[in-house]
C-alpha cells in the first residue's frame, strides 16, 4: 500500500502502485537506497528550486525512517525537505 499526505489528510490506497526503479547497498550497520520515481506518477515536474516536505519509510522487518517523525511516518511537520537542482 502507498500512502499521500496532503492537508494535513493520508490518503492510502493498495490499488495505487507507483512504477518505481530502487538499487540498494546493505553495508555495517547502515543501508543505501536509490529510488527512481517518475514525476508524471506523483506529482507535476518541479521547478529549478522548487521544495518539497517528504519522507521515506520502511517498516518490515523493522521501521528505517529517512527523516525521524518521533510518532508514525506520517507527521507532515517533521518531514525532511528536498530542494530540486536544474
Amino acid at each position: 500500500m502507498n500512502s499521500v499526505v496532503g492537508e494535513g489528510v493520508i490518503h492510502s490506497s493498495a490499488a495505487w502502485n507507483v512504477n518505481v526503479t530502487t538499487a540498494a547497498i546493505v553495508k555495517e550497520g547502515e543501508y543505501l537506497l536509490e529510488a527512481r520515481l517518475p514525476f508524471r506518477e506523483i506529482a507535476p515536474t518541479p521547478q529549478p528550486g522548487e521544495v518539497w516536505e517528504a519522507n521515506f519509510a520502511r517498516v518490515q522487518p523493522v521501521e528505517a525512517v529517512w527523516s525521524h517523525t518521533t510518532s508514525g511516518v506520517h507527521v507532515p511537520a517533521r518531514f525532511g525537505r528536498i530542494t530540486f537542482g536544474e
